[in-house]
């Protein structure tokens, strides 16, 4: 297979090095300030290109915007961490206005993309295979000393693992060259059965096996799949119907408690609603402890976030940034339905509909989960895609 490489490319992959910024190599680069200094940069270099270029924000990205700016003005207000929420909000954007950047080039974009995820996966696939006790560790609060790979312990390796998957896919519906999506799909699959969460297994294998079974686009179409996938949420988090699903609990090694996770969700759906239109913001470890970790048995110190994504985004932003959230989802469902049953259709649905049921139990920080909502919006949106 021959690489053509130009200067186009290498600048985007160079723009794209933050938001796949492994854990590992951020955690041995935290004195040189080398993500955050990236950060700066690259949002600049961004801004400056779109203004020059006259080229208008996308709707995906105006709208991720304000979620993230919400957030970040509840943090104000709670006097919460400021500096964390700014990165955030900007690490997003770089997410957004690459997308925005190079909406007319879907193909090289994604070309890029898929480089970069099998330098992550690939890598990280290695060091589980030659350190299967982890490359190093670290005191983590709340949670004892960590076993980490190239991507971190291996809770956070669907945020980069799940991304890839949906990039493999759309990289086999964009250039027609299969083998290297199919090897990058097995690398993922293979590294979550190795070391990976039972939330990442559940994604990972949901996402697959609908992208690989014949004639299962008849049977979940954009409104079913996000439908169900909303109704499991509801039916664990809110009614709490637990015996329902636990047969695959029992499989992946888990209790009925969600590894204590029920707790948390009280406590985080009681005070959510305490402030339901503002939101907390970004807070302290220990300030999240106070808010989420209280119990009858005690405070447990390893409640730093809410261990549910749409209740994360609820507790820092209230239900104006879940409402945004909610609309980008809804946005891309709605074009979905345009293109449905195309190939490219179904990536997009499949991948809100898995990451919806993996919100259910996991909470997702850095800005390469993100990836999966502009990629899935831009790629519908490509009018070159032929089926």
């Amino acid at each position: 297979m021959s690489v053509h490489i130009t200067k186009r490319k290498v600048i985007l992959f160079l723009l794209l090095i933050p938001v796949f910024m492994p854990i590992s190599v951020d955690y041995f680069t935290t004195s040189l300030h080398l993500n955050r200094l990236l950060t700066y940069v690259v949002d600049a270099y961004l801004l400056c290109r779109l203004v020059f270029s006259r080229k208008a924000l996308s709707i995906v990205t105006v709208i991720s915007a304000c979620m993230y700016a919400w957030i970040l003005l509840a943090t104000a207000i709670s006097h919460g961490l400021m500096d964390n929420a700014i990165l955030s909000l900007l690490r997003i954007m770089i997410v957004c206005l690459i997308f925005d950047l190079y909406r007319n080039d879907v193909y090289t974009l994604v070309r890029v993309l898929i480089l970069h995820c099998e330098i992550c996966v690939y890598v990280n696939l290695l060091s589980v295979l030659v350190a299967p006790n982890g490359l190093y560790s670290r005191s983590v609060s709340g949670y004892a000393v960590s076993q980490e790979w190239f991507l971190g312990v291996d809770n956070y390796f669907v945020q980069w693992l799940f991304p890839a998957l949906v990039v493999a896919w759309a990289y086999i519906a964009l250039t027609r060259s299969k083998t290297r999506g199919y090897v990058l799909t097995a690398a993922v699959v293979v590294t979550e059965f190795i070391h990976g969460s039972a939330t990442g297994i559940v994604g990972i294998v949901l996402f697959s096996l609908l992208m690989i079974i014949p004639k299962v686009k008849l049977a979940f179409t954009p409104i079913r799949s996000v439908v169900i996938s909303v109704i499991v949420w509801l039916l664990i988090v809110v009614f709490r119907a637990d015996s329902i699903f636990a047969p695959l609990v029992s499989t992946l090694g888990k209790d009925m408690t969600f590894t204590g996770r029920l707790n948390i969700w009280d406590n985080a759906l009681r005070v959510i609603t305490a402030n339901p239109i503002l939101g907390y913001g970004v807070l302290t470890n220990d300030a999240m402890v106070g808010y989420l970790g209280s119990s009858s048995s005690g405070v447990w110190v390893g409640a730093t976030h809410c261990h549910d994504q749409i209740l994360q985004v609820a507790f820092q932003g209230g239900l104006v940034a879940l409402a945004l959230l909610l609309v980008i989802i809804a946005l891309i469902i709605k074009k979905s339905l345009e293109y449905w049953p195309k190939k490219v259709a179904q990536i997009a649905v499949y991948a809100v509909s898995a990451y919806l049921i993996m919100c259910t139990t996991e909470v997702f920080t850095f800005p390469v989960m993100f990836l999966i909502f502009p990629l899935s919006y831009y790629v519908l949106s490509d009018q070159t895609v032929k089926e």
